[in-house]
């Protein structure tokens, strides 16, 4: 049966066309444009040591290199080894007559020994040197106080000196050294019982006074000079201590003005000036055996002014009599 034709044909369905895929895309910044992802980067090649930076060695010391391992481990430290003292360093040998073989520090050997005249050290005069440690410790004093002779210094110096200075080149000397005689001042200058503690003013001015005096005393004696002459000598001051010398001085200068016969005579105007230098010179403490250490006083004055006549041996009975004074406390 024929279809009418007033039946309606049914559309038929269209083939559907293929759709693109929608593709997602960024957008683009100048930034991003032919971004790559990041890459690893490149295994590292030493290069070599440009020629300025080259260590230079020589050939002698590339064949040396050469033949040593390229690497070694720390060597251990070298063992330590004690080295021997220096001879300087080592303490000094003294072998005392009669005793064996001991050590002594530097403070036992700084008094100088004893030499010969053929010793290339040589002293051109005698010194007065410090009180020895002994005397230090011994002899304590007090703020202000200072270490006193009674028989003077200078005199003992002067009498060697002098002593000295008068045989140096004859039989008497060859007994005996300027290094020597130094050595019997340091004894001399350190014996104890001829120490005295006082005050320290008064014994610079003190002694001032002893050396003016005495160097004064021979012109006052050859000038004939009146008593008011001798009086301004005497009060004419210098050196340490000119105050104190005045202070000293002036009670005993009345004298010149108010005895009679000091007054207007030159002998016993010039007596009391010798009687003042002596009470300076010879430092009496007041005491015991005056008239031993006066005696002892008197010896070293006399050889100090004439040398020319005493021995070595009288020289030396001297100076061991004064070492075995007494105290004059005692």
């Amino acid at each position: 049966m024929r279809p009418s034709s007033k039946q309606t044909a049914k559309p038929q369905p269209q083939p559907k066309s293929p759709r693109a895929k929608k593709s997602v895309q960024l957008k683009t910044t100048p930034g991003n444009v032919d971004r790559q992802p990041p890459t690893a980067p490149p295994a590292y090649r030493p290069q070599p040591v440009p020629k300025v930076l080259q260590r230079k060695t020589s050939p002698a010391r590339n064949a040396q290199a050469a033949q040593l391992p390229s690497s070694r481990p720390p060597a251990a430290p070298p063992v330590y080894r004690p080295q021997p003292t220096p001879r300087v360093l080592q303490p000094k040998k003294l072998t005392p007559a009669g005793t064996g073989p001991r050590t002594a520090s530097v403070a036992q050997l700084r008094p100088a020994p004893q030499v010969t005249k053929s010793s290339t050290v040589q002293l051109s005069k005698l010194v007065r040197r410090n009180f020895s440690a002994e005397v230090r410790k011994t002899l304590v004093l007090k703020y202000g106080q200072h270490r006193r002779h009674i028989i003077p210094n200078h005199l003992m110096k002067n009498m060697l000196q002098n002593w000295w200075n008068c045989h140096e080149d004859d039989d008497e000397g060859e007994n005996t050294t300027l290094q020597n005689l130094q050595i019997l001042l340091d004894q001399m200058n350190n014996y104890i019982p001829n120490l005295i503690p006082g005050e320290g003013k008064a014994n610079s001015a003190i002694g001032m006074l002893s050396n003016n005096i005495g160097r004064e005393l021979p012109g006052l004696e050859e000038d004939d000079a009146t008593p008011m002459e001798i009086a301004a000598t005497l009060g004419t001051y210098g050196g340490f201590q000119q105050q104190t010398q005045r202070e000293l001085m002036e009670p005993v200068l009345k004298t010149y003005k108010k005895d009679p016969d000091i007054s207007t005579s030159h002998e016993d105007a010039f007596e009391m000036a010798e009687d003042i230098h002596f009470s300076a010179d010879f430092d009496w403490p007041g005491g015991k055996h005056f008239d031993r250490w006066k005696g002892v006083y008197d010896e070293f004055k006399a050889i100090e002014a004439d040398p020319e006549n005493v021995s070595w041996k009288k020289l030396l009975l001297t100076v061991t009599k004064f070492q075995k004074l007494p105290s004059p406390k005692s």
